[in-house]
């Protein structure tokens, strides 16, 4: 993998959020899983896997760090920035998907054991409507949301999702409900319901009329509104993407009060080119992770005292937050 920007952006929840020197090129993010084959007495084989995956991470920093960065990770190790889930954006994920793959593929949470995105409904494998468009899963999973407690239900059924600063967040949900089933997200306490981004359309996220910026995070839930009784929400896939702030609207564009009034709304400016190129399909499963902790400890070499110490550092880390 080649990091072609400076900075990568680590959030902890509850903790300390902000830029850190990217990894060295070459650095290791594989997706791990359960898998087993073997040969049979008659010549034939057999291979069984799990259909979810996790991720792993191993990076290493230049020989010409810093003793203060190295000493930064040892510090954020120890928990003195926080003690809650890492998560961090790798910069060459930004235009693609950002989300866990089992949270832009919620079919996947049927099969992965992992925490059910929706707990206490009746889940259900369903072939997903309008798939042969844009690439999209081919199952989608199907909630029974009668007798649950409707609006957000706590930071155990939602996802975390960390918005670096400097940049607005796209997102785009295929989907079908009934009786107010939906996806959410919720930010500074109040909740706010996707648009059903259609399958056979271009575009993979909805209008900059919701999108997110300003905010250090939001949580993306699935449930129904809060005074909603009967219900049902089928979750095709789930699309998260990132462009920076000052790219999203054309430079002297349409303003307010100006044919053909913007496409916010209320009117403003026009989306931008690169606005427009980042919200097309197709869609791409998730690659990035749902929350992590350090797989042991921080390595450090100490390489030359020139400049108050120069040394080079590493620290390897486990997708756990699906999981915990």
């Amino acid at each position: 993998m080649s990091w072609f920007r400076k900075k990568m952006w680590l959030d902890v929840e509850g903790g300390w959020a902000g830029w850190i020197d990217t990894p060295n090129s070459g650095a290791d993010a594989s997706p791990t899983g359960w898998g087993t084959e073997a040969t049979l007495l008659n010549g034939g084989g057999y291979a069984a896997n799990s259909w979810g995956t996790h991720k792993r991470y191993t990076f290493e920093w230049s020989d010409a760090s810093s003793r203060q960065a190295a000493q930064f990770m040892q510090s954020l190790r120890n928990g003195a920035y926080g003690k809650g889930l890492i998560h961090f954006i790798e910069p060459t994920l930004y235009d693609t998907n950002v989300l866990p793959a089992r949270i832009a593929q919620p079919s996947l949470s049927l099969d992965d054991g992992g925490i059910p995105l929706v707990l206490g409904a009746e889940a259900e494998d369903v072939a997903a409507p309008g798939w042969a468009s844009n690439s999209l899963p081919v199952r989608a999973v199907k909630w029974n949301l009668n007798g649950i407690a409707g609006g957000f239900r706590g930071t155990n059924e939602s996802f975390y999702l960390s918005i670096p600063e400097g940049y607005t967040l796209a997102l785009g949900a295929v989907y079908t409900s009934t009786g107010g089933g939906g996806v959410f997200i919720r930010t500074g306490g109040i909740d706010v319901r996707l648009p059903k981004v259609d399958p056979a359309t271009d575009s993979l996220v909805t209008p900059a009329a919701i999108m997110f910026s300003g905010r250090r995070y939001v949580r993306l839930w699935f449930g129904k509104g809060l005074t909603d009784t009967n219900a049902t929400l089928t979750v095709t896939a789930i699309t998260a993407r990132l462009i920076r702030t000052r790219d999203v609207f054309k430079t002297g564009g349409v303003g307010y009060g100006d044919a053909p009034y913007g496409q916010l709304a209320y009117g403003g400016s026009e989306l931008s080119a690169r606005w427009n190129r980042m919200a097309k399909g197709p869609w791409v499963g998730g690659m990035g992770h749902s929350g992590v902790r350090f797989n042991g400890t921080p390595t450090l070499i100490h390489n030359t005292g020139v400049n108050g110490g120069q040394v080079g550092y590493a620290a390897s880390f486990i997708e756990t937050g699906s999981w915990s």
